[in-house]
């Protein structure tokens, strides 16, 4: 897994004012609207996908012979040129079938993500005193916010990566015991929830775990 990429509307945010960015445990980029830009994925392509799978290769002692499969999105719709690697394009109108990351990483993702954020946020209430909840959401900043992708990110398990390539290429996913993906934390997160629950910010239970298991922004 290379590096998550977050893209924010700022290139250097007030927290961030004296970090060095290339040592972040994210790629980071930025634009007016926060959004992906063919600009932007050709920069990824060049200067974090390019170094991330060659090292990765030299690693395993593998040839640096790699195939990216992308989707249709307007992006990705740049011409990209690398002698050792080969680009496919899914077919259109077929991303929740058969697109790799759709098949549970991004929801693991999101999963393990609002887990580390609760967490994150639980933990600061405790230790802070005479804040509300409010004041503590607050202060969540694009730190906080880079800290729980990343951490979010290390949680993936193998399996979980390994069974979303079935749909696509069957034949080359190893055998594991659960082809699903790995049984995701909603009890847990749903608990966290409610105990940060107070009279500013009142948690339905129900309403965060249908959140949850769609996979939807908290």
């Amino acid at each position: 897994m290379t590096k998550p990429m977050i893209i924010n509307r700022s290139s250097t945010p007030r927290v961030m004012k004296n970090i060095n960015k290339t040592q972040l445990t994210v790629f980071w980029r930025s634009n007016k609207k926060a959004w992906m830009t063919q600009d932007l994925f050709k920069y990824w392509f060049y200067n974090c996908f390019i170094p991330a799978v060659e090292t990765y290769t030299m690693e395993k002692n593998l040839y640096f012979k790699v195939l990216l499969v992308l989707d249709n999105a307007d992006c990705h719709s740049i011409e990209l040129d690398h002698p050792n690697v080969k680009i496919v394009f899914l077919p259109p109108n077929c991303t929740s079938l058969i697109q790799p990351l759709d098949q549970g990483v991004i929801q693991t993702l999101k999963m393990y993500d609002t887990r580390q954020l609760f967490h994150t946020i639980f933990d600061r209430l405790e230790n802070s005193e005479n804040k509300t909840l409010t004041q503590v959401w607050m202060e969540f900043s694009i730190l906080d916010c880079i800290r729980t992708v990343s951490s979010a990110c290390e949680e993936i398990k193998p399996s979980t990566f390994n069974a979303c390539w079935k749909p696509l290429l069957p034949q080359m996913v190893q055998a594991i015991q659960d082809d699903s993906t790995i049984s995701l934390p909603v009890t847990e997160i749903v608990n966290i929830a409610s105990r940060l629950s107070d009279e500013e910010f009142a948690v339905n239970y129900q309403d965060v775990k249908e959140l949850v298991l769609s996979g939807k922004k908290l």
